[in-house]
């Protein structure tokens, strides 16, 4: 959220690895999610693996708009800086 007063870190990363559990598959776009809720809890090196993973997943299947937009969230997580653009 845009919105500092509205950001629950903690319970983000609970929902987040929730639905990456329940996918029952990798999914880039949960592991965005995932990797956003780390970061909003200055969890940056499990942010970084998570959305590294996303990229890996949307690169193989030729998603290479998403792809960047990962790429960028990985530039803010490389310098301690979590994602609140809220780009999808």
């Amino acid at each position: 959220s845009f919105n500092p007063s509205l950001r629950d870190g903690a319970e983000a990363v609970l929902l987040a690895q929730q639905a990456e559990r329940l996918s029952g598959t990798a999914n880039p776009r949960i592991l965005r999610v995932l990797a956003a809720a780390y970061a909003e809890q200055g969890q940056f090196t499990e942010a970084t693996k998570a959305a590294r993973l996303g990229l890996e997943l949307a690169t193989k299947r030729g998603e290479t708009g998403f792809a960047r937009l990962i790429e960028s969230d990985i530039a803010l997580y490389d310098v301690g800086r979590p994602n609140h653009n809220g780009s999808n």
